[in-house]
């Protein structure tokens, strides 16, 4: 035992910035994984229990308006009757609620709100002040209360304005707190929940009722009334959701009448979205790191034992035995390792106070900052055991020591020889020396090749990420299913024709109408596309367009899920009105994370003519004139020959009429649609991106520095004889920078084979995962190039300043201790 702490204080000392650089490294590693790992599971956890205190139970249900209720001949005390009569259900709940655009907030707007009373005894929000404080303090007359991520989808602050409604009546407040929406606040969702105060949404019900009881037509409303249902399932029951939502349609057939219904596990998968692709890929990259870690540390071992050979051989000369050795060194390096991991857990609570307040205005929760401690100390414990099973595999050359090769000096046969040798240039003799050193010594540089090759090829995956994300026809391309490039919505007929001839002015065009609805699929709600013309749907993958009035389209997340294909049969509700239709093709879409269809507007239009009795006696008559209504002038779409003069023609409609107040419209670019989406995740993956490179630059810099300190120890001798020959320290500074140029571009180029080989399966789970099965990505030169840059210039410039120490190498110390 005596030895053993005499070498492994002797070993801490002479290797002290080895061990110093591994302690660097594996504090990243755990102040990252304790970070991500407890984001994620706090995010998770918070969610959960924030929806059980706001009120929500099972399942969301959002029914339509009074008067589209009065034609389908029930209304919402019957429909809420219905669903009591299930056996699978606990309780359900009721409260009232607005239906509201969201005119205006800064300049944007376009969502559709739940309004509700901030005072609601069903569903209770906790609101926070300007200073992020929670308050009790109720509204008052005027003053809205919204979601988190409004502060990142509209530059949201305390004190702006909000304008709800539409071109027949607006309503304006003021923003007077942010709240925490556990089911919709998450900037992913289309839609939000907005609290007002008591006066405010008894006006709004009078109005309603008023509107209601004049037979105001649903075009000419501002808003509509409603009620929002809560249902509670039974505890103990073996039921999924999706066979709970079955089960209450079977028998009440209620989602036949909702605009959406949500289950708890809907919401959460679409809360969470963001905040587990993000976690995902920055585990993926921590995991990487470690790797990158467990390289260098395995290259410093290898390379510590074979300058020592012959110290080693000297310890047991005097009685050591290999074990002793190798528990010597690992006692050592694990202190060093395990002081890092556990020193990772107490900083990792201001990083994780960081992400949370980065995350809120895109998530819409405010998770605690309080650190996973028993997952962390599993992970840790994890590692520790991995990263001792790898020095105990590392150690095995120990056993090679022996006294005999400490009498030889420990030197090996050395052999120059190598395929990729290149004969010494008196031109350019910095830079030949330099290559040649690096070809004879390249196992010196093969753990600082490894990681760079490691990192690079996350950096281009990343690279990749953002630039398709950057790139709005990416997300048209992903949520878009028909080609079109202008859509708008008209009041008046005489409005559509002058706006038509100033498009026809600039280009021909082809058009045709395309809208969406919450229709029951086998008895399951789902988001569905009605498109006039469907030969315009260019996302098929499989099969052909639903050209019938009896065929749908489904996407191959809806096909595995229901265990469909091509051919087979499927019934379709709409208010009580069953259809069976056939699956005419698969087709791509990224809604709802894929849980889509789409059918043609014939086929829309034949619910409104037919009439059926639902299982639970309520009247199944969907309207017949109001349905054409609907469909007036809106959700028109224009395929444009000429694709580049869709700006000019915006620009030259709300010139000519931009500021006639007679004219009511609404125009936009394709890809102006998913303008705020392309907003919020561009934010997060820019900073994800941001974030593997300071972490990769970090890793670097500590590589190089072990790496740049076991060459400087090995060629003490040879720096002499070059000072001797007359190389000044700054012409030997920049040779062994160039060395490190060369292992750059090397391990950047092996990370370039890498990233090509893994992107196409990496982005293949990512895509599915939001439904999107069928895509072309391409790698750009650029994204190649900045990871090789990025990686020369960091190694050069860190090898340089390391190599510093040369300038205390004198050729005295060629006849030093011989």
């Amino acid at each position: 035992m005596r030895y053993i702490m005499m070498v492994l204080r002797g070993n801490m000392r002479r290797n002290k910035g080895v061990h110093i650089s591994v302690f660097v490294l594996m504090l990243i590693i755990s102040l990252a994984f304790c970070s991500v790992l407890s984001y994620y599971t706090n995010s998770i956890r918070h969610d959960s229990e924030a929806m059980e205190e706001v009120g929500y139970g099972g399942m969301l249900a959002a029914l339509y308006g009074e008067n589209r209720l009065d034609a389908y001949g029930t209304s919402a005390d019957k429909i809420i009757k219905n669903i009591g009569k299930c056996d699978a259900v606990q309780e359900v709940k009721a409260t009232d609620v607005v239906y509201l655009l969201l005119k205006d907030c800064n300049g944007k707007g376009g969502n559709s709100s739940f309004v509700l009373n901030d005072t609601d005894s069903v569903l209770t929000y906790d609101q926070y002040d300007v200073d992020n404080k929670m308050t009790d303090r109720r509204l008052e007359k005027g003053e809205v209360s919204v979601p988190f991520s409004f502060i990142g989808m509209y530059d949201c602050k305390i004190g702006d304005t909000v304008e709800l409604g539409n071109d027949n009546g607006s309503y304006t407040f003021k923003v007077a707190s942010f709240f925490e929406d556990p089911y919709m606040g998450s900037s992913v969702m289309g839609i939000k929940t907005i609290l007002i105060s008591d006066e405010d949404f008894a006006d709004l019900k009078a109005k309603a009722a008023e509107d209601h009881r004049s037979g105001l037509e649903n075009d000419k409303r501002s808003f509509e009334l409603s009620k929002l249902i809560i249902i509670d399932k039974k505890p103990g029951l073996d039921l999924t959701e999706m066979e709970f939502e079955r089960e209450l349609n079977n028998v009440s057939d209620f989602a036949s009448y909702c605009w959406i219904t949500l289950s708890k596990e809907q919401a959460g998968s679409y809360m969470l979205l963001m905040t587990k692709v993000f976690s995902a890929v920055l585990l993926i990259f921590v995991v990487l790191l470690l790797v990158a870690a467990m390289i260098v540390l395995g290259h410093n071992i290898g390379s510590s034992i074979e300058m020592d050979f012959v110290n080693i051989g000297i310890l047991k000369a005097v009685g050591m035995t290999n074990a002793s050795v190798k528990l010597a060194l690992l006692a050592g390096y694990m202190c060093t390792v395990a002081a890092g991991l556990f020193a990772g857990i107490p900083l990792a609570i201001p990083i994780l106070k960081i992400i949370n307040s980065a995350t809120r205005s895109s998530s819409g929760l405010e998770v605690p900052s309080d650190i996973n401690v028993g997952l962390v100390l599993c992970v840790i414990l994890a590692i520790l055991l991995l990263v001792a099973a790898f020095i105990m595999l590392k150690t095995r050359r120990i056993s090679e020591a022996t006294p005999i090769k400490a009498i030889r000096g420990g030197r090996d046969s050395v052999h120059f020889s190598s395929v990729l040798k290149l004969p010494v240039s008196g031109k350019k003799l910095g830079v030949s020396l330099a290559y040649r050193q690096f070809i004879s010594e390249k196992k010196q540089y093969a753990a600082a090749i490894i990681v760079t090759a490691i990192l690079a090829m996350f950096m281009i995956l990343m690279n990749d990420m953002m630039r398709w994300f950057n790139s709005q026809n990416m997300l048209v391309d992903m949520f878009s299913v028909t080609k079109y490039d202008l859509t708008a919505s008209f009041v008046d007929e005489d409005t559509q024709k002058d706006i038509e001839n100033v498009i026809s002015e600039h280009t021909a065009y082809r058009k045709y109408q395309m809208s969406s609805e919450y229709l029951l699929f086998d008895d399951v709600q789902m988001y569905c596309y009605i498109v006039e013309d469907p030969d315009m749907i260019n996302t098929i993958r499989m099969g052909r367009t639903c050209t019938y009035d009896n065929e749908v389209l489904i996407t191959q997340y809806v096909a595995d899920g229901f265990h469909m294909n091509v051919g087979d049969t499927v019934t379709v509700k709409r208010g009580g009105v069953a259809r069976k239709m056939v699956i005419s093709g698969i087709y791509d879409s990224a809604n709802d994370m894929g849980k889509n269809f789409a059918i043609s507007k014939a086929a829309y239009s034949k619910f409104a003519s037919e009439e059926t009795v639902s299982e639970s006696g309520v009247s199944g008559a969907a309207k017949s004139s109001s349905d054409e209504e609907e469909w007036s002038g809106k959700g028109i779409c224009y395929d444009l020959d000429n694709t580049d003069e869709c700006d000019a023609i915006i620009q030259e409609i709300d010139k000519r009429y931009g500021d006639n107040q007679g004219i009511t419209y609404s125009i936009h670019s394709a890809k102006d649609d998913f303008e705020e989406v392309a907003g919020t995740v561009n934010i997060a993956i820019q900073g994800l991106t941001l974030l593997t490179y300071m972490l990769g630059a970090v890793f670097v810099i500590v590589t190089v520095i072990i790496v740049c300190g076991k060459v400087l120890m090995r060629e003490q001798k040879d720096i002499g004889i070059y000072k001797a020959l007359g190389f000044t320290s700054f012409r030997l500074r920049c040779q062994l920078a160039v060395r490190f140029i060369v292992t750059a571009v090397v391990g950047s180029l092996l990370g370039i084979v890498l990233a090509l080989i893994v992107s196409k399966p990496f982005f293949k789970a990512g895509f599915e995962s939001f439904g999107i099965y069928s895509f072309n990505l391409s790698t750009s030169v650029i994204s190649l190039v900045i990871p090789l840059v990025f990686m020369s210039v960091l190694f050069s410039v860190v090898a340089f300043i390391r190599a510093g120490n040369i300038r205390k190498v004198q050729p005295q110390v060629l006849i030093a201790d011989q």
